[in-house]
């Protein structure tokens, strides 16, 4: 029986105020980026204009490696040393942080990895030595000054997750 307008004024209220998720440790609640479609240039300017909002943290696309899996930025959007671009959001006030598929790997051998169709290499985290992979390329990323990692669902062929006798909600 609400206008339109006022339920979506009380909901947004609602959201706002009682559906707080609970957030533990530093673990930002908001953040600022871009579409895939742009670059770091684009994403420092818009995360110097969200301090002023109090949004305090930036975070890089799920775009941004030049070869997957190989910790490098693409050209010309990003720098081939990624650690640049987080020392470019800190500079702009901004925590940095940035978008990564775990499972991804620049190279393969062994139980620990397999070869999709298109030549792309894939962390089986069922092994001991993917796991260590694994983490050792997300600290990689926190050494290179990210504060916070997004872990975005992984594009892992289902030919691969059966090789690995994995299913999709696994390997999420």
């Amino acid at each position: 029986g609400f206008p339109p307008a006022m339920a979506q004024m009380q909901y947004d209220y609602l959201l706002f105020n009682a559906c707080a998720p609970a957030v533990s440790g530093k673990l930002p609640r908001a953040w600022v980026t871009v579409p895939d479609t742009e670059g770091l240039a684009v994403l420092r300017a818009e995360a110097a204009n969200a301090v002023s909002a109090g949004i305090t943290h930036a975070l890089i696309p799920g775009n941004w490696e030049g070869r997957p899996g190989t910790l490098e930025g693409g050209a010309p959007k990003y720098p081939k040393n990624i650690e640049e671009a987080a020392n470019a959001l800190q500079s702009a006030g901004c925590s940095s942080g940035i978008t990564v598929d775990p499972l991804l790997a620049h190279k393969g051998g062994g139980a620990w990895t397999a070869k999709s169709e298109d030549g792309q290499h894939w962390v089986n985290l069922n092994t001991a030595e993917g796991k260590e992979y694994t983490v050792s390329r997300l600290k990689k990323l926190i050494d290179k000054g990210f504060t916070f990692l997004v872990i975005e669902d992984s594009i892992i062929p289902d030919a691969v997750l059966e090789q690995f006798g994995l299913t999709r909600a696994q390997s999420d």
